[in-house]
């Protein structure tokens, strides 16, 4: 039975970055060029919608016709 080797390059992994840290790096990336860049933007900001949570607005009430996401 042959078991499939996995590229380390291929292993996920998990990083702890601060909002502004992500920012920092999305800027950088973003002065690469499109096409080598476009996937790995697109995987980082999929995950980081997914994990942000914005600040409330102060003194500001839910809404029932607030769009949820």
């Amino acid at each position: 039975m042959s078991e499939k080797t996995v590229s380390p390059l291929d292993q996920s992994i998990k990083l702890d970055l601060t909002a502004g840290e992500v920012n920092y790096l999305l800027h950088a990336l973003g002065q690469r060029p499109f096409g080598e860049v476009a996937n790995l933007i697109g995987k980082i900001k999929t995950q980081g919608d997914a994990q942000f949570i914005p600040p409330s607005l102060e003194g500001a009430e839910p809404s029932v016709d607030a769009p949820v996401n």
